[in-house]
């Protein structure tokens, strides 16, 4: 078994030539003393210390390194320190927080829930952001004095005042805490940075003139609403592939999740809750974090299609758009290639015109497929006459079991 290094004569070498808080020292001590906090750990090794030298002095034998070692020790060996020379010591502060980690430590906690409850949070977790000259300080003395059982200052900043945030009433949650505080060392600026609130559920819209996009959210009235009911600062959007200009969503509509930053509301509308906007709505589901986690490449888009061809008699029509049923697609669209398979097409002739059913993979389009505008099949194709989606409704986008 590799022999584990005297931790106090360690602490003495290093106190030789450093001062040092109680709490610093000891957390270069830290993977010693279990239950310990680095206050007491480091309080035990200068109290050590400060045995070894009295009871060397009292032999006659002070040893040379006495007067600087005591010196760096601060408050501790005053008494001692005044007793072997005569006056009072030298007044010096740590050479990794400079004296500031006691004072932060006792103030920063109530910064922490003070900005948890204005975010109208209960849980929290604690991240830590440390000055880097503090960071290399420290680095550089563990370097100096190969010292491997130690902690970073960052980690007990975390550690410690997220303990005492919770002895304030908070509740720490490591998986999804409503608020992220970033504590700041030396300065004590607490950063609140609330999770994101999640709603999942239904989306539908009635008028042909809405779009959602995920990459321009807020342009939907919808979005405006939930943004507004919320008290958020921006939005995105999980689930939605796309949702077509001129095309309603209607019947079982499109599953999406709204991802709502900066928000002052902690929880989402309970199950159930229809939020309407200007024709848009959304009807709200089940567990926000399973929605949004939905495999997308398992959709499925049903539409119905209202459909007429130049040229093309009904009954043409309808053969040809039946026979695309299992056939797989390819697609240029928008400067790339997708490719699925068409899982049903069903049609009735209503007089002049052709009414469709048609349900396909979730990465494919339907007006493309009908026109033959960058897509092979097609029902254009097939007939050898142009055809038109004259109107199309989404039923519905479902997943694949």
């Amino acid at each position: 078994m590799e022999r584990v290094a005297d931790p106090v004569e360690q602490a003495t070498a290093v106190l030789s030539k450093y001062p040092l808080c109680d709490r610093c020292l000891g957390r270069l001590f830290a993977g010693l003393g279990r239950g310990l906090s680095n206050a007491e750990r480091g309080r035990a090794l200068k109290l050590s210390i400060l045995m070894r030298i009295h009871a060397a002095a009292l032999a006659g034998q002070a040893p040379g390194y006495a007067k600087e070692v005591l010196t760096n020790m601060g408050q501790t060996a005053e008494g001692l320190y005044e007793q072997l020379f005569g006056s009072r010591p030298e007044r010096r502060a740590c050479y990794i927080c400079n004296d500031k980690l006691d004072e932060f430590l006792e103030s920063t906690p109530e910064k922490v829930a003070r900005a948890v409850r204005e975010w109208g949070g209960t849980t929290f977790l604690v991240g830590a952001s440390v000055d880097p000259e503090v960071v290399q300080r420290e680095e550089k003395l563990k370097a100096e004095f190969k010292l491997a059982l130690g902690e970073s200052i960052k980690s007990e900043i975390k550690r410690e005042v997220g303990k005492r945030a919770q002895a304030l009433g908070l509740r720490v949650d490591f998986a999804r805490p409503d608020v992220v505080v970033l504590v700041r060392f030396p300065s004590g600026d607490a950063e609140p940075q609330p999770r994101r609130l999640m709603i999942s559920g239904v989306y539908r819209k009635l008028r042909r003139d809405l779009s959602l996009s995920p990459r321009e959210p807020s342009l939907n009235p919808l979005t405006s609403r939930l943004l507004e009911m919320t008290q958020s600062s921006r939005v995105g959007i999980k689930g939605l592939v796309r949702d077509e200009r001129g095309v309603r969503a209607l019947g079982l509509g499109i599953p999406v999740t709204f991802l709502l930053g900066g928000s002052r509301v902690r929880s989402a509308p309970p199950e159930g809750t229809v939020i309407e906007s200007e024709g848009a709505s959304l009807e709200v589901k089940g567990d926000a974090a399973a929605v949004a986690d939905e495999d997308l490449s398992r959709r499925v888009r049903v539409y119905r299609c209202v459909i007429y061809a130049e040229g093309a008699s009904p009954a043409e029509v309808k053969l040809a758009a039946e026979s695309l049923k299992g056939r797989e697609a390819r697609q240029k669209v928008m400067g790339r290639t997708v490719s699925g398979v068409v899982r049903e097409a069903a049609c009735n002739i209503v007089g002049d015109l052709v009414e469709c059913l048609i349900s396909l993979d979730e990465k494919l389009y339907v007006m493309e497929l009908v026109s033959g505008r960058g897509s092979e099949p097609s029902l254009s194709g097939l007939l050898g006459k142009e055809a038109t989606c004259v109107e199309a409704d989404l039923l519905g986008v479902i997943s694949l079991r």
